[in-house]
């Protein structure tokens, strides 16, 4: 059973997770540093949306999970999404909500199982760094 401070909490929506996670996180998350980790992670891979492929600019880091007690930087890159700010940020939000509670109705004795799948495909499925498209 995972503890409470292991929990995703996107799904809440951003006021809400700021109101659990404090504003002080928001903060981090304005800070040169977060910037400077997040803009590295872009330029490593070519400021390419990790959803439809589309090159942007203006493509906006997205964690893939929350953790209580880790900095914005703190996370390993792996962990890092890019999205377009628009269309595909949205979809990324809409999509850990679907995935939490389509969690939320694995009966307890069959998560063992689902975890082992979801960490053979996340492992398989590893993020591909700019270079490596060439």
């Amino acid at each position: 059973m995972a503890a409470a401070n292991d929990l995703d909490l996107t799904f809440l929506g951003p006021y809400a997770m700021m109101l659990c996670m404090g504003r002080g996180y928001v903060n981090l998350l304005r800070s040169n540093r977060w910037r400077a980790f997040a803009d590295g992670i872009k330029k490593e891979r070519g400021y390419r949306c990790d959803y439809c492929g589309a090159v942007d600019r203006r493509v906006q880091a997205h964690h893939g999970f929350y953790r209580h007690g880790l900095k914005p930087w703190e996370y390993p890159k792996r962990s890092i999404w890019l999205a377009c700010p628009e269309s595909c940020h949205p979809r990324l939000d809409a999509a850990r909500i679907a995935g939490v509670e389509m969690l939320g109705r694995v009966h307890p004795k069959d998560l063992g199982e689902v975890i082992t799948y979801i960490t053979h495909v996340s492992s398989r499925r590893s993020q591909p760094t700019a270079q490596s498209r060439h």
